[in-house]
């Protein structure tokens, strides 16, 4: 006898969620931002790894991630000489993996030749180390998504900055490029959306305009300083990102500027939550094995 509609609806609700096919390998814990994207992936249903790589200098334990009513307990494997295949072979065991990577940019060669000699796909918000050579460990052939940001409304700025800079070459030919980022003291590196949004940049200016390399950027990273560019003190230690950009035209007449300060590390978990969700379709759709992007994440309406 077929359940009165009503009745069948409420069983469904009932019932618990389904698992997921994979779980998420966490990799940079106790990190501030690896921990924030566990948090994010267990709010938004996705089922995390009991096992995490973590720096050579990290101490094995294990730390427990709570969000959205849910926890789970994550040993620390250090990424240490002689431990990666053991940390393998706990993976064979576990299933389907996705790796997400916030670890050190030193640890960015390095993980992603692991990642790559297992099979696992991974999601890399890491920035830092040497492209061209985790390309070319990547051969084109890899499924990863891989940003220098996460966050899904700055992704959707520079996609706008990128189709402007396409109409229109050139437009700010002559204008002069200033360019000042703020993040923790912590932070090792330039901010690799900076970067990107620099180069977008530079299409929109000309030959007449000066040379702007990336050792022009301003790097904020002491307190006063980050202050007296408007961080919050509350931001300071929890993690910020602070960028801006002003073009300037050459009789100095004229600016504009470009501004989005972040404080937090939200805005990057949820979109790194996403990316995941995002590489998990593609798996399941038999998708392309490639490096994808956070634009190819956004243009596939995988953000939530």
């Amino acid at each position: 006898m077929l359940l009165p509609p009503l009745l069948a609806l409420l069983c469904l609700l009932l019932l618990p969620p389904p698992a997921s096919p994979f779980t998420v390998m966490i990799n940079g814990l106790p990190g501030p931002m690896a921990t924030a994207a566990a948090e994010s992936c267990l709010r938004k249903g996705l089922d995390l790894c009991p096992v995490g790589l973590t720096g050579p200098t990290v101490a094995a334990g294990t730390v427990t991630v709570r969000a959205g009513g849910r926890e789970q307990a994550v040993a620390l494997r250090p990424a240490a000489e002689g431990a990666l295949p053991k940390v393998a072979r706990e993976l064979r065991e576990l299933g389907p993996v996705i790796c997400v990577d916030y670890t050190h940019p030193t640890a960015v060669l390095g993980n992603t030749a692991f990642y790559v000699e297992h099979g696992l796909p991974f999601v890399m918000g890491s920035t830092g180390g040497d492209r061209k050579a985790q390309d070319e460990l990547l051969g084109g052939g890899h499924m990863c998504v891989i940003a220098p940001n996460m966050g899904k409304q700055i992704v959707a700025l520079q996609l706008a900055l990128e189709k402007l800079a396409a109409d229109f070459p050139g437009c700010f030919d002559g204008y002069a490029l200033d360019v000042a980022e703020s993040h923790q003291a912590s932070k090792a590196d330039t901010s690799g959306t900076c970067l990107a949004v620099v180069d977008t940049l530079a299409k929109l200016q000309g030959p007449a305009s000066p040379p702007f390399p990336p050792s022009a950027i301003k790097l904020v990273r002491d307190r006063e300083s980050s202050l007296a560019f408007g961080v919050p003190e509350s931001s300071l230690s929890s993690g910020h990102a602070h960028h801006t950009y002003r073009l300037t035209s050459p009789d100095g007449s004229t600016r504009f500027e470009l501004q989005h300060d972040v404080d937090g590390r939200g805005i990057y978990a949820d979109g790194t939550a996403d990316a995941v969700r995002f590489l998990g379709r593609q798996i399941e759709r038999g998708g392309e094995s490639r490096t994808y992007t956070m634009i190819d994440v956004l243009e596939a309406g995988a953000l939530e």
